[in-house]
């Protein structure tokens, strides 16, 4: 698929039906909305990924399995900080599925010399096994308490020349600042598309240069706000967990 079709294929997207299983599934707090589901089904039909990669379990796992189980021997990882999520998950999937769940806890990570709060590296070895990403869907960590940034910069090294990375919950804060790095880091190596029927808000981004010549470099005043920034998110997170013991 080339990049210039992606606007097209959005607009397109809002009329694939969605089974009334999800629909009502969507309804849930916390869940995607149906043209998440829309998009991602689109992109699948029209990609053909052979590894797909998502942050934060829940419907979309679900829903990513069905639509893979027509590609032979494609993969789906899911990971998540919440084991009780992934059980609730597992719980919702079929026996023979191609899903590998993966429990990654939120931490302090180091990447390109900069501290980010996010999913632990270790846990997540699987993927990198399995071969490059052909599409990461960003729905995790919490939003509210912490940025996305962090799930990008590490799968980055591991995908493909035309992979698809989906920010779920686009219009946020958080989110709006999330993008801001991806685009800030990366600059004319991507390119991003709003889904403007998304009411929860996401965003499509693809690279316009291969893989061997990404480049990641962050200024010193960008270190800088990311030290800042993932300290400030460390302790947001320690006190969020305080107050939610029972996902503890």
């Amino acid at each position: 698929m080339l990049f210039t079709d992606m606007p097209r294929l959005i607009d397109q997207a809002r009329e694939i039906p969605v089974v009334q299983e999800f629909q009502d599934a969507c309804q849930n707090p916390g869940a995607v909305d149906v043209a998440t589901l829309q998009v991602l089904a689109a992109l699948i039909q029209a990609c053909r990924p052979r590894c797909v990669v998502e942050y934060g379990s829940g419907t979309s796992t679900v829903f990513l399995m069905r639509a893979l189980q027509e590609i032979p021997e494609s993969r789906l990882f899911s990971v998540d900080n919440f084991s009780c999520f992934l059980e609730s998950t597992r719980a919702r999937l079929p026996q023979d599925n191609r899903a590998t769940l993966i429990h990654a806890p939120l931490c302090l990570e180091w990447m390109h010399h900069c501290p980010f709060m996010t999913y632990a590296r270790a846990p997540q070895a699987p993927i990198a096994s399995a071969g490059p990403v052909d599409m990461v869907f960003v729905d995790g960590p919490n939003g509210r308490v912490l940025g996305r940034e962090g799930a990008f910069f590490h799968i980055l090294e591991h995908l493909t020349d035309t992979a698809v990375i989906l920010l779920h919950d686009a219009r946020r804060p958080r989110e709006q600042t999330t993008l801001l790095w991806w685009k800030a880091i990366l600059r004319e190596q991507m390119s991003l598309y709003e889904v403007p029927f998304s009411k929860l808000g996401l965003t499509v981004a693809v690279f316009n240069s291969p893989r061997g010549s990404r480049k990641v470099s962050f200024s010193l005043s960008q270190m800088f706000w990311r030290y800042q920034q993932a300290w400030h998110e460390y302790a947001a997170w320690k006190e969020y967990l305080k107050q939610h013991q029972e996902l503890v």
